[in-house]
């Protein structure tokens, strides 16, 4: 019913087979356990408990616990939860820019490569 245009019953199209973009988790469980804890924590202080009160204050020490948890982390946890991880080197930003600029690739396509690597 939603096929795309030319495509048969198997995936295939007029082309050959469907491609579809591969699904790549960068973050692991403790990386998005860590970021939806501060989220959820920020909104109950925020807008849900009062000020200075005994659950306002426990959500601030989970929040604070969280982030102990995710210092140490960053330095012994999976690749893209590492801290060296977060900004390129200069080679490769290097690189990034020479492909840019000689446009052998998109902005967008080189941005998705540098993350992968």
């Amino acid at each position: 019913m939603n096929e795309p245009v030319g495509s048969t019953a198997d995936g295939t199209t007029a082309a050959g087979p469907e491609i579809r973009p591969a699904k790549v988790r960068v973050w692991d469980p403790v990386v998005r356990i860590f970021h939806w804890t501060v989220v959820f924590g920020c909104v109950l202080d925020l807008f849900v408990l009062e000020e200075g009160g005994t659950a306002h204050n426990v959500v601030g020490y989970v929040i604070a616990g969280a982030l102990v948890i995710r210092l140490f982390w960053g330095f012994v946890g999976s690749k893209h939860a590492r801290f060296s991880d977060f900004v390129p080197s200069p080679g490769r930003i290097a690189r990034y820019v020479r492909a840019l600029a000689a446009g052998r690739e998109s902005a967008t396509s080189a941005i998705i490569r540098l993350a992968r690597s």
